[in-house]
């Protein structure tokens, strides 16, 4: 069928989002960099999202969770833990490359990678990811892996910009108090959603209806 014919089916084709989200939510992953500063001390560092992209075991996320640690705890759908490593990061698109170092390719599931390009306002889009709050009343606060308390949750609406910018400065804190300006960033080419990101959702995919 033509372009023209397949955006009509589209359009007049109800969006069944629970089977969307099944289909990609075996390939989101939670994401916990440890930052070893000694050969016996480590540090848990804050939690974000990733998400699966091929049967070697390679997960993309976020610069911001990877951070500059070289390991991370990969906890999967299933609740079943990996560890892995830092293999790339690019801060100025805000992007991280891990690899699990023992992957199991039975229990990777890839999340297929879209055409950016092809992106446009009004496109549905579907944000999967492991938000949550550290003042949660449900979790166990003894397992620093529990420390969010949700797993693999859904929001969804649709992109309502692309092609714009983003900034905002960077502070460095201590003892609770703004000391001085680190650094500032700067990405282009970003999409704008209405889709609510909650914090812990980074790194996770946003996905439309292919």
């Amino acid at each position: 069928i033509s372009p023209e014919e397949a955006q009509k089916i589209l359009r007049e084709t109800p969006v069944n989002v629970p089977e969307l989200v099944e289909k990609v939510k075996r390939g989101v992953v939670v994401i916990q960099p440890i930052s070893v500063s000694s050969v016996v001390a480590a540090e848990l560092q804050v939690l974000g999202s990733g998400f699966v992209i091929d049967k070697q075991g390679h997960i993309i996320t976020n610069h911001h969770v990877a951070g500059d640690a070289s390991i991370a705890e990969v906890i999967f759908w299933d609740g079943s833990h990996e560890r892995a490593s830092l293999v790339a990061t690019a801060p100025y698109y805000e992007v991280a490359l891990l690899k699990l170092d023992d992957p199991d390719p039975d229990k990777l599931f890839p999340v297929p990678l879209g055409d950016s390009d092809a992106v446009k306002p009004g496109d549905l889009a579907l944000a999967m990811g492991s938000p949550g709050s550290g003042e949660g009343f449900n979790i166990d606060r003894s397992n620093p892996m529990e420390y969010w308390g949700l797993r693999a949750t859904a929001t969804m609406r649709v992109v309502s910009g692309r092609n714009t910018d983003l900034s905002w400065p960077v502070f460095w804190n201590y003892g609770g108090k703004r000391m001085s300006l680190k650094y500032g960033l700067y990405f282009p080419d970003v999409f704008r959603t209405q889709v609510p990101i909650n914090g812990g959702n980074s790194g996770g995919p946003l996905v439309n209806l292919h």
